[in-house]
């Protein structure tokens, strides 16, 4: 039975029973990793990047680590879809979960031959669009409008997760530019197609009018910043550091982003509280934001409006499962998880501490 409908509108629908997909890039072509993933346990499985012609790999390959992560360049080496094709196409076949094919090209005629090979295929069940972090919005337009001709859905995957790297790269680029880059291209994207274009829109405002009732709390904290008011909650914490030690704040942050997570969304929390850390020694940073993240985790789970998790995971449970369920019945189904986490958590912030302050 199908858990999730991704293309409701579309003629051929895109089911799939789980929401665990095999991102691109991830586990090959086909079947490379059977013998590790079970498949039969994913929503869908989407293969590496296929371009039209063969690509052989970059000649100055190079992995970049940055905070969080890892930034692979390959050059995206791959045999070519008609190749592709003839290798992988009774493994597609065989696979226990729907393929989707991942394409990266350059012109929508490109896309045309693509899906003349595609469409006739068995178990391929929709095709994803990637496109290159500079990509002009024109070409991705192009290669949209080419791709929703033919028979089957269309995924895109949109280049604003270079602004997240580069936010990890130099914190003094907001983050918030990712979100609104990734919209922007992809309407850009869709423009021409005026249906979609208007569900986008209206999506859009749903989603940014469910946290209009935050604006207050944010404002309220640059009136804050302008008072001086972090200043003086930093001295506050240093000397709670020094009378109480540094294992006793931690635990107090933790608490406390985890009360405050819960009752509010805890990105407004992660704004309020990160601001009173800056300024102090390294390894005080290190100790208080790892503790205020273990609040704001713990906390945004807490409760159904805690988080955008926790948002989507109430929303879901009441279209899907039971309208009737509240949330007060929410915080009753997590709470026994989270009280075990937060002992867990306890235990490893007072052993990060004793670590940290040298024993």
């Amino acid at each position: 039975m199908a858990l999730l409908e991704l293309a409701p509108n579309h003629k051929t629908g895109l089911a799939l029973r789980s929401r665990a997909v095999a991102a691109s890039g991830c586990w090959g072509f086909a079947d490379e990793y059977a013998g590790l993933v079970d498949f039969a346990q994913l929503g869908a499985f989407i293969t590496n990047p296929l371009t039209y012609a063969p690509r052989q790999p970059a000649a100055a390959r190079a992995a970049l680590p940055f905070p969080g992560g890892v930034l692979l360049h390959t050059g995206l080496p791959n045999p070519g879809l008609r190749s592709a094709v003839q290798t992988y196409a009774a493994k597609w076949a065989r696979m226990p979960c729907p393929v989707i094919v991942h394409l990266a090209l350059n012109s929508g005629a490109e896309v045309t031959q693509c899906l003349a090979l595609l469409e006739q295929l068995e178990n391929v069940a929709a095709l994803e669009l990637g496109f290159r972090a500079d990509e002009h919005a024109h070409t991705i337009s192009e290669l949209v409008r080419a791709a929703c001709a033919g028979m089957l859905p269309v995924l895109a995957a949109l280049p604003f997760g270079v602004l997240l790297v580069l936010h990890a790269l130099n914190h003094n680029l907001p983050v918030f530019l990712a979100a609104f880059a990734g919209f922007a291209v992809a309407l850009a994207a869709i423009w021409n197609l005026p249906e979609m274009r208007a569900a986008a829109l209206r999506a859009g405002w749903r989603e940014f009018s469910e946290y209009l009732f935050l604006l207050p709390l944010f404002f309220s904290i640059s009136l804050l910043t302008r008072s001086g008011f972090f200043g003086q909650f930093q001295q506050l914490i240093e000397i709670g550091s020094r009378t109480m030690g540094p294992a006793s704040m931690a635990l107090a942050q933790f608490f406390g982003s985890s009360v405050l997570s819960a009752l509010l969304d805890n990105n407004v929390v992660a704004d309020f509280a990160a601001r009173a850390i800056q300024g102090l020694p390294t390894a005080l940073i290190l100790l208080f934001s790892m503790s205020q993240i273990a609040g704001y985790a713990l906390g945004g789970c807490w409760t159904h409006i805690g988080s955008a998790q926790s948002v989507v995971a109430y929303a879901f449970i009441r279209r899907d499962l039971d309208p009737r369920f509240g949330p007060l019945q929410y915080v009753r189904a997590v709470s026994p998880l989270l009280a075990m986490m937060a002992v867990v958590l306890t235990l490893y912030i007072c052993v990060v501490a004793y670590v940290t302050s040298g024993g």
